[in-house]
């Protein structure tokens, strides 16, 4: 996290978007204070973020039976996917103007990860439980699709998924709250 006085501004809904004119990620985030703001996410940016989550979530898991632990994390990306209660996306903003940021830091705990956006007002950070991790997963896995981008970089449990984040329906899945 940037050093500096300004206190972090706390991220309480993300929506992403595809771009296809940027061929880029747009983010739409609301703070708790109500404020709205948009942002662009390059692919790469995006692909290096998937793969810390990714990681994440498999060590997490570490402790589970290796034989078994494909099987688990499937099951647990499926239940989280199931458990997600979609609201209204962040309302559409004018992205003209909007920052491109080349930097997220995650932090990670035991049972979440705290993103932190480096915002050119002030830094922003978003807290995600690992349930949330896994539907932003399939909402960026979902993007990629939508986008034609690789999507080697998720692993076979995201990939693999069936029912309402399959992929078919780009829509399906784009806010986490």
């Amino acid at each position: 996290m940037t050093s500096g006085t300004n206190e972090s501004l706390r991220l309480e809904k993300i929506t992403f978007v595809y771009e296809p004119r940027e061929d880029r990620l747009l983010a739409r985030v609301l703070a708790a204070d109500g404020t709205r703001s948009a942002l662009w996410v390059t692919q790469r940016l995006a692909l290096r973020l998937v793969g810390a989550l990714a990681r994440h979530l498999d060590e997490a898991a570490a402790g589970d039976e290796a034989r078994h632990q494909q099987q688990l994390q499937s099951f647990r990306h499926q239940a989280a996917l199931l458990s997600s209660q979609p609201g209204p996306p962040v309302d559409a903003i004018d992205p003209a103007g909007a920052p491109l940021i080349d930097t997220i830091d995650v932090q990670l705990f035991r049972d979440q990860v705290e993103l932190q956006l480096h915002l050119p007002a002030q830094p922003a950070v978003l807290r995600l439980s690992n349930d949330h991790i896994r539907q932003l997963l399939q909402i960026l896995f979902n993007l990629f699709r939508h986008a034609e981008w690789p999507v080697d970089a998720w692993p076979a449990w995201v990939r693999n998924a069936s029912g309402a984040g399959d992929g078919t329906s780009p829509s399906s899945l784009s806010s986490l709250h």
